[in-house]
């Protein structure tokens, strides 16, 4: 059986979808695990023979996994996209600024303590400044028109369009999977 163009085409498509919503999926999930962790004090741990102020639960399984998986997801996601040829980077370009972005807004929820009876603390809002910063300022540089125009090459090819509809409507499952994945 010979593949067609099309078919070819939308079997990358779809490759490429799957490694964008698995990225996003990652993504989410590391961010729920940040959070959960710094909920506890920022520190867990699972059994062995001391006596364990605060126990982990899915936490320590799901942020090595999802480290991993971003990174081969963001490379998997590159290699259909260069067979697609189309040249579209910016859902990965656009996982730096979503990663550290929302690990500053865990640092800051855990260093402000809304409604609690601590104090505030400021080696978490000191850590989130600095996370928003790393994140804010890629996507600042992202979000220019002249970049948006480069990175998503909609001029020229009439199919463009469509193929980022696809991987935002991916990404948006992806997050919404990893919320539900991390959570459960």
């Amino acid at each position: 059986m010979t593949r067609t163009p099309t078919r070819s085409f939308s079997l990358n498509l779809a490759a490429a979808a799957a490694a964008v919503a698995s990225l996003y999926a990652a993504l989410s999930s590391l961010s729920w695990a940040t959070g959960e962790l710094l909920s506890n004090g920022g520190a867990c741990a699972i059994g062995g023979p001391y006596e364990i102020e605060h126990a982990c639960s899915n936490v320590a399984l799901v942020v090595p996994v999802a480290t991993i998986s971003m990174l081969i997801s963001g490379a998997t996601f590159l290699i259909f996209m260069r067979r697609l040829r189309v040249g579209c980077r910016l859902p990965v370009l656009l996982a730096w600024p979503v990663l550290f972005i929302s690990l500053g807004w865990n640092l800051f929820k855990s260093g402000f303590p809304f409604g609690g009876d601590r104090a505030i603390v400021v080696g978490y809002v000191v850590s989130g400044v600095l996370f928003v910063v790393m994140g804010g300022v890629p996507l600042g540089l992202l979000l220019r028109p002249s970049t948006l125009k480069k990175k998503m090459r909609l001029d020229g090819h009439p199919g463009r369009a469509r193929i980022h509809l696809v991987l935002a409507v991916a990404a948006i499952c992806g997050v919404w999977a990893g919320i539900l994945l991390a959570s459960s």
